[in-house]
């Protein structure tokens, strides 16, 4: 059976066989798979599929995909023709597939549950192959190389089952950069989930430049075997347990000799060693290592030669233990490093620059089984530092090189300075652990001002307990001083001593006070920390490092900028929590004021006649401390003709309004609707009441905090004429139900805090001015003030990571206003305009207690605010029964505060 060039869309028991072939005579045209295709079709076990010997094309691209669940074998046998995985996929569930062919070009994905043979001449990963889901063996045959011009996936199953065996027979794997060909240059990515990877010849990784680099990624109990060299080239980095989980086995092993010219980045894994290399590891200039630790065990490397005189050094305290030894580079044989090496060493935090908490401490030893080691102490800093790490890949000046055979007790250092017209040359540094070495340093210095040959000691507690033996020789003449030698100790420098601190730090532009207790007084003694860190800050970190509630988390191996990144973040998520709490309630009753006010404006009466349309108004005041109505005199050059006119006016009201706002500050944004209905009546033309039920909804979306709002408010209204003075007053029951989730971001880990509460207010509003009648236009300054009570509560968050607890004080505000009205009256409605002027004049708001990690932070009330506002609309006739309001507000404050409100009424007169 033939497929021709294309092959079908759907397998049927007509197109199936056990044996097929694909392309048309005669033609050279490619031969594709576009569709999705299963094997459920095929009676025979067996099934293979040739290139018809009639044709002449010689590439097959697959941009659909290939489901095998049954059980079968498939053999695409094809050894002249290149293979093109265009985005498809071949999905193995519980079969076996073989693919023979020239040259194979991957861009799609497999999925293999049994067996997958790829049998070709060069493979090359043109952009982001996945192998996932791998329970079973790949196998890929090369007889030319393996090319990684993009990212290689490689995912094994869950955890908790066998990884899965990839293996690549025949060619060397090309990382990135190839100088074998004359391709393109492309960065390379090998990364190992869960997974064993068996390269049986050479893995050579390189980048293109600092902007394009290639890597090698292992995790989840992953292991990357090279039979032959590896060498990691420029621009190239190795990660072995990335996410530093101290669970992970994820190792390197290098059957041959393994030369680092790029990055390797090695954390602690349960094994002894990370990397494994059976002949020389060299690590050459400019090369870097990386080593992270972890609570039990050490990321190392060990080898038969070690040689890493050109490497600069770094290290991550992670989670080891404090004054405890880890081995970090073994060597069985030769071991070769610079000196400069051993001694007290900077530690760096989690972004690369100096670590303000910890130093490391490097000495030499042994490991169990004979072979030198050297070896690592974290402990807490001893003195002030004086430069910043610098991590750029720089050399030291001083070429300082040991060259150590494993079978000697002698060890010869040679100090050889080859810089001129240096002012000071620092104290050389000699680390002595108890191995029976003897050392000789010489320091040889040209033209130097000053020559300090001195010795600095560092005892470090080791298996061995014999003698150390320590002798100088410098041969260099003239020297200004010597200074005497020195000895450092290694020692526990914590201590528990109870301490309190308090300060006051701004946040947000506001006061916060902090009071830490119960926390040990280690951090505060460490040099260097108090004048770099407040005292809430050295609070902060002793919260964290008590209560560990991120476990495996040490907030010391962080950088100054992320510590305070982290606390700010954490700072403004209290804050923004503590100050939402009456923002429903406080949103509610401008809503409400908005809706009555419109209804004063109105006076409720139909005005079907000019002489009619009534002229009192109440306007709104959008301040969430004030609001102001006031009235104008009726359009009418003749006050008592409009008065006896007012006598035969509708006096009842029934009303339905819809409302929406829209708020926007420094933090983020918030919204809010609502719908209300009341009642009101007119009683003539001296005294206007009502009364009212209204639904408020709405929400805030802030930077850490996202709010949702459910409540109801209810209330009565009145409008009092009094001489020329007109007098509004609004009496109101709040009731809401906040739902809050608040994220609190660590580093590139996001955790939410979720709580439920409700809330009460209630609010008095009071405004007066006199009115002034100019025919059809009337102006009336006022004044006001506004009283808020806001209940108290007690919230707990429910979630036990990073959980707090708030208590929520009673509270009162007392605003003020001040602002003009105009309003002009037509013949079927009227217009109005009001700007004003708001503030607070009073308010008993505490400070909002919260414990966080046991500790308890004070959050300052909000600040106070002033506001402009402006606020037009007006009212139209729709017949004698209903007219039609509508208005809308903006305002902004002294704080960044911009909100926007509309209203729409509908009112039935009768």
């Amino acid at each position: 059976m033939n497929w021709g060039n294309e092959f079908p869309s759907s397998l049927t028991p007509e197109n199936s066989s056990a044996c097929i072939t694909i392309g048309e005579d005669d033609s050279a045209s490619p031969v594709y798979n576009k569709s999705d295709l299963g094997d459920s079709y095929f009676s025979s076990t067996y099934v293979e599929i040739y290139k018809n010997p009639k044709s002449q094309f010689t590439e097959f691209h697959n941009l659909g995909n290939f489901n095998f669940a049954n059980g079968r074998n498939f053999t695409f046998d094809m050894p002249d023709v290149d293979y093109y995985l265009d985005g498809g996929l071949f999905n193995i569930q519980y079969g076996r597939i073989i693919l023979n062919g020239r040259d194979f070009y991957s861009q799609g994905e497999f999925i293999v549950n049994h067996k997958l043979n790829l049998n070709f001449r060069d493979f090359i990963n043109v952009s982001n192959t996945k192998i996932s889901g791998v329970d079973g063996d790949v196998t890929i045959n090369l007889t030319g190389k393996f090319s990684n011009d993009s990212k290689l996936n490689i995912t094994g199953p869950s955890e908790y089952k066998t990884p899965p065996y990839i293996t690549i027979n025949g060619g060397d794997f090309y990382n990135g950069v190839d100088h074998s060909s004359s391709q393109e240059y492309f960065s390379g990515s090998i990364v190992l989930e869960h997974a064993v990877l068996t390269i049986k010849k050479n893995l050579i990784s390189e980048g293109v430049d600092k902007d394009n680099r290639s890597n090698v990624i292992l995790s989840n109990n992953s292991e990357l075997r090279v039979s032959g060299d590896f060498i990691n080239g420029a621009y190239s980095d190795v990660y072995i347990n990335p996410s530093h989980n101290y669970r992970d086995r994820s190792k390197l092993s290098v059957y041959g000799n393994m030369i680092n010219q790029g990055e390797i980045h090695l954390a602690a894994i349960m094994d002894d060693h990370g990397i494994y290399v059976g002949k020389n590891f060299i690590s050459k200039e400019g090369s870097k290592l990386y080593f992270t630790g972890g609570y039990t065990y050490y990321g190392a490397i060990k080898a038969t030669d070690v040689d890493i005189k050109g490497a600069s050094v770094y290290f991550l305290k992670g989670e080891t233990i404090l004054d405890r030894p880890y081995d970090f580079l073994v060597a069985t044989g030769i071991f070769s490093y610079d000196t400069s090496l051993l001694g007290v060493q900077d530690v760096i935090s989690d972004d690369g620059s100096m670590n303000d908490f910890y130093e490391a401490v490097v000495g030499t030893g042994f490991d169990d089984h004979g072979a030198r080691t050297l070896k690592v102490t974290y402990r807490y800093k001893t003195k002030k530092p004086k430069k910043e790490v610098n991590t750029s890949g720089n050399s030291n000046n001083n070429t300082t090189s040991t060259t150590i055979t494993n079978n000697t007790d002698t060890t010869t250092t040679t100090n050889a300075d080859t810089n001129t017209n240096i002012a000071n040359t620092e104290p050389q540094k000699e680390v002595n652990i108890s191995d029976n070495t003897s050392t000789t340093n010489a320091s040889n210095t040209t033209s130097a001002g000053t020559i300090q040959p001195s010795k600095e000691e560092v005892s470090i507690s080791s298996n061995n307990n014999t003698d150390t033996t320590t002798s100088d020789t410098d041969t260099t003449t003239n020297v200004a001083t010597t200074e005497p030698q020195k000895e450092v100790n290694i020692s526990d420098n914590s201590n528990n001593n109870t301490t309190s601190n308090t300060d006051n730090t701004t946040i947000a532009g506001n006061t916060t006070s902090t009071t830490i207790t119960n926390n040990t007084d280690t951090i505060a003694k460490i040099p260097g920390i108090k004048d770099k860190y407040t005292s809430s800050e050295i609070a902060f970190i002793d919260a964290f490092s008590k209560e560990n509630p991120i476990p495996g988390f040490d907030i010391k191996n962080l950088s100054m900028n992320q510590i305070r990144t982290i606390s700010k973040n954490i700072n403004d998520g209290l804050e923004y929590y503590s100050h939402s709490k009456d923002t429903a309630l406080n949103g509610g009753f401008e809503a409400i004021k908005a809706n009555v006010f419109s209804r004063m404006i109105g006076g409720g009466s139909s005005s079907a006649t000019y002489h009619q349309a009534r002229s009192d108004v109440l306007l709104y005041n959008p301040s969430n401390r004030y609001a102001i109505n006031t009235k104008l005199a009726p359009p009418t050059d003749v006050v008592n003709i409009f008065k006896e006119s007012t006598k035969s006016q509708k006096p009842n009201n029934l009303y339905v309004n819809v409302l929406g706002a829209f708020q926007t500050s420094s933090s983020g944004y918030g919204y809010g609707y609502g719908l209300s209905v009341g009642y009101d009546r007119n009683f003539e033309d001296k005294m206007f009441i009502g009364a009212y039920l209204a639904y408020i909804g709405g929400g805030q979306k802030l930077d850490m905090l996202s709010n949702q709002t459910q409540g109801f408010e209810i209330g009565v209204y009145g409008r009092f004429e009094t001489s020329i003075l007109e007098t509004d007053l609004i009496l109101n029951q709040g009731y809401a139900y906040n739902k809050n989730t608040k994220k609190i971001t660590i580093l590139d880990n996001i955790y939410s805090t979720s709580s439920g509460y409700g809330t009460q207010s209630f609010d008095v509003l009071l405004q007066s001015g006199p009115k002034f009648i100019l025919g059809k236009n009337s102006i009336k300054p006022f004044v006001g003030v506004n009283l808020n009570f806001y209940t108290g509560a007690n919230v707990t968050e429910d979630t036990e990571v990073f959980a707090s607890s708030y208590d929520f004080k009673d509270s009162v505000y007392l605003s003020e206003v001040i602002g003009i009205e105009y309003k002009r009256a037509f013949k079927n409605g009227y217009f109005f305009l009001r700007p004003s002027y708001e503030a607070n004049i009073y308010s008993n708001a505490t400070e909002t207690k919260v414990v966080f990690l046991n500790n308890t932070i004070s959050i300052a009330p909000p600040a106070k605010e002033m506001f402009a506002s402006v606020l037009l609309g007006g009212e139209m006739n729709i017949n004698d029964s209903l007219l039609f309001n509508l208005n809308l507000s903006t305002k902004a404050s002294n704080k960044k505060t911009f909100i926007a409100t509309g209203l729409a009424s509908l009112k039935y007169v009768f």
